[in-house]
């Protein structure tokens, strides 16, 4: 199967800053969570995700791997709903609901430390495509 506007895909992913420091992962048993195997589902295509996470992952087949490069200002924050700060990375503690953030975003406090710091930076994303329906 491949990945395509419309699809749920399910996936693993690991978030890393550019020089390499761990941010968060789901699906890798990383960072004392329980979670091998688990995966991270979303619709590609309705702006759930970053969109340089849905430009990068369109037409990758299931089993397929890829390292994508998010840069801060196409990252996880939405800006333009309504009742939404306008915030960077950085500001993520500030924000109160998180119908403010596109996904995913990670769960434990340290993890979204690491993840908010340094907002100025592009993240690396790497995913692999586990499922498509």
């Amino acid at each position: 199967d491949i990945a395509e506007r419309g699809k749920t895909l399910s996936i693993t992913y690991q978030i890393f800053q550019q020089n390499g420091n761990y941010i968060d992962s789901v699906g890798y048993g990383l960072d004392k969570k329980d979670d091998v195997g688990e995966t991270f589902k979303f619709p590609l295509g309705y702006g759930r995700v970053p969109v340089g996470i849905e430009l990068g992952m369109e037409g990758m087949r299931v089993g397929g791997k890829r390292r994508i490069s998010v840069p801060p200002d196409s990252g996880w924050i939405i800006n333009n709903k309504e009742g939404c700060p306008k915030i960077e990375r950085e500001g993520l503690f500030e924000v109160i609901s998180r119908e403010c953030l596109l996904q995913p975003i990670p769960e434990s406090s340290a993890a979204l430390r690491r993840f908010s710091r340094p907002a100025q930076n592009a993240l690396l994303f790497e995913v692999e495509l586990v499922r498509v329906k």
